[in-house]
């Protein structure tokens, strides 16, 4: 037998009014890159574990030719 269940009501009262067209440029432009990420360090310390993950010859030839493909990485 399904149990039904119902949302409990919240005391707080929410705002629900419609966002500004300034509230709306501004939330867009943080989701464009309006704020500046992180980047990890490439010259971080090198203190995670290591994954080995096993592959044949055919899916090394694959990966290989692969990344030639894809050309050096640019930093």
């Amino acid at each position: 037998m399904v149990k039904r269940r119902s949302p409990k009501v919240s005391r707080l009262k929410f705002n629900h009014t419609q966002p500004t067209p300034e509230q709306i440029e501004a939330f867009a432009a943080g989701a464009e890159g309006g704020t500046q990420i992180n980047q990890p360090d490439s010259n971080a310390i090198r203190d995670v574990k290591a994954m080995r993950v096993p592959f044949n010859q055919y899916e090394y030839e694959q990966m290989e030719a692969a990344s030639t493909l894809s050309g050096p990485i640019k930093a």
